[in-house]
């Protein structure tokens, strides 16, 4: 993504006008931007801030809570490297695990959660139907890592799933 759009329509009046006012009053969008091209590894799979700034590029303009969640997602990008880089590797084989729900999807007839593990990789597998985000889980299942990713790791045949008390 380039400061400069050659292939920007006409929306209202001329549009490159409007986008070069919008980035003089807004100047972390340029900053933003640097920081995509700079950060392939960090921000490279972020399709929302790319459909976000591609509808900048179109229509000159952003309103306030487009840029605060912009800025927001970029933070969580960090954020999420920064634990990547920390993270352990993934678990292998059968065993317990303890983590906390990040996200859940159901998943044909049951639940599937992604979950963050004590040494920070994290771990998908099958959850209690009324397991929700921010539950910490102890679940014993068969680990398999991915081959695309070392600290990240697939469960299957969980067996035993308990809410963990703080």
């Amino acid at each position: 993504m380039h400061l400069q759009n050659p292939n920007s329509n006409v929306f209202r009046g001329d549009p490159s006008a409007n986008v070069l006012r919008f980035l003089e009053a807004h100047p972390e969008i340029q900053d933003w931007v640097r920081a995509i091209e700079s950060k392939p590894e960090v921000h490279g799979k972020n399709s929302f801030v790319r459909d976000v700034l591609g509808k900048f590029w179109h229509y000159g303009t952003l309103s306030d809570k487009q840029l605060d969640a912009v800025r927001r997602s970029l933070k969580q990008d960090e954020a999420r490297a920064l634990d990547d880089a920390n993270a352990g590797p993934a678990p292998e084989g059968r065993q317990v695990v303890h983590g906390i729900v990040l996200s859940t999807k159901p998943s044909r007839n049951v639940l599937k959660g992604l979950l963050k593990i004590e040494n920070k990789s994290r771990v998908w597998v099958t959850v209690p139907d009324d397991t929700e985000v921010g539950e910490r889980l102890a679940i014993k299942a068969t680990w398999k890592v991915s081959k695309d990713d070392p600290k990240f790791a697939f469960g299957s045949r969980s067996e035993v799933c308990f809410l963990v008390e703080d």
